[in-house]
């Protein structure tokens, strides 16, 4: 699962942890920052970078931005209610 990066979506940021080399980093929610934190991954995935997959949950509007990204970049998303998630845990 290292080529999973979890992503919390607020209004102003987005919070990212990349399992690769469990790092923590925040960027403000815009396209800019996530092309930013696309060559960063860039950067540590070399050859693996269409083997990610961004995971978060659906923010409504916030949320939507990321989405686009990641639609117009080809990079999979996994987009997990957090009430499935919650039972999944149970």
């Amino acid at each position: 699962m290292l080529n999973c990066i979890g992503i919390d979506v607020s209004k102003a940021s987005i919070d990212v942890h990349i399992s690769k080399n469990n790092q923590d980093l925040v960027f403000d929610n815009n396209f800019k920052n996530f092309k930013s934190l696309f060559l960063k991954l860039k950067k540590i995935y070399k050859k693996e970078i269409e083997d990610i997959v961004f995971i978060f949950e659906p923010t409504g509007s916030y949320s939507e931005a990321l989405r686009k990204y990641c639609s117009i970049q080809s990079i999979k998303c996994f987009i997990i209610n957090p009430k499935q998630f919650s039972n999944y845990a149970k």
